[in-house]
């Protein structure tokens, strides 16, 4: 699996795929880059049998802030389908969500965990 993304961390461990969001200057904010980063990731473990366990985490002090703003004005120009599936939700719109990983999806956040 690829490691080297310009958003994400990537560490695995003992079957369990730590997916860290890094972007901590902005509060993990999603751009269109870390969303294809994501997808790329997420699309590689679910074809991974030695992956049994996705664990999604922010550095910083921030999980994630949702969607990065400042881009979104550019994400809105240039109309492509890339931008468009920026501009959805994640868990309701992609089918690269951990929601939609055959494993178990785990969000860690600062003071508890999500299981879906």
């Amino acid at each position: 699996m690829r490691t080297n993304f310009q958003h994400l961390l990537i560490q695995e461990d003992n079957h369990v795929l730590k997916i860290s969001m890094n972007r901590p200057e902005v509060y993990n904010a999603f751009n269109d880059t870390m969303l294809d980063e994501l997808g790329e990731v997420l699309e590689t473990a679910a074809q991974d049998a030695a992956v049994r366990c996705v664990v999604l985490t922010g550095t910083g002090r921030a999980f994630g802030s949702g969607q990065d703003l400042r881009s979104l004005a550019t994400i809105q120009a240039s109309r492509t389908a890339s931008a468009a599936r920026a501009l959805c939700s994640m868990d309701r719109c992609s089918s690269k969500t951990p929601a939609n990983v055959p494993r178990s999806p785990i969000k860690l956040r600062r003071g508890g965990l999500l299981h879906r």
